[in-house]
């Protein structure tokens, strides 16, 4: 009987990226080089990837859905925003045009030249969808902004529902990239 719920209770619980081991567990690449964009932008042209713990967080902590999760690589590799984090370690905040059903815009981060045993990786620390917007207009306050696609980013903020002069800012500042 004991064995009957055990069994019950451990097939009610969400799998884990690194569930059942306790060996070392390689970190999952997400993509094999960084985008054009990506390294325009300061970081190296390693692969990126994502620890088995952190793919834990993102899809546990933070209820992230599997589909989302899979969409990872594209999210990163066509950002609609690039902010500079406040960590001031090198790491970029990736802002997609993903949603959730609350509205809120699915980011990730990306920290560069992190080690992974034997070589260097771009590694995902972590990625959510954000659901305080005021952080997004802080780090454009801070002047954090370092890409801006014009194209996508008028439709992100009404879907966000924040007023940001990104466009201006971009025409202004000869750091911002943009898509042209």
């Amino acid at each position: 009987m004991e064995n009957q719920k055990k069994t019950k209770q451990e097939s009610q619980t969400k799998p884990s990226a690194s569930a059942s081991t306790k060996r070392f567990v390689r970190p999952i690449t997400v993509l094999n080089t960084t985008t054009t964009l990506l390294r325009k932008l300061g970081l190296p042209n390693l692969p990126i990837k994502i620890r088995a713990r952190s793919l834990d967080k993102i899809l546990g902590t933070h209820d992230v859905n599997t589909q989302t999760a899979k969409q990872i690589p594209l999210l990163l590799a066509n950002p609609v925003i690039v902010f500079e984090s406040t960590h001031k370690d090198g790491s970029l905040v990736i802002v997609s045009d993903n949603f959730n059903d609350n509205g809120n815009a699915f980011i990730g981060a990306l920290r560069p030249g992190s080690k992974d045993t034997h070589i260097y990786i771009n590694e995902i620390p972590s990625a959510y969808h954000k659901d305080d917007k005021s952080s997004i207009k802080n780090w454009f306050d801070k002047g954090l902004l370092r890409y801006v696609n014009k194209k996508r980013s008028q439709k992100w903020l009404q879907s966000a529902g924040l007023q940001l002069p990104l466009e201006e800012a971009a025409s202004d500042n000869s750091n911002i990239l943009t898509e042209e």
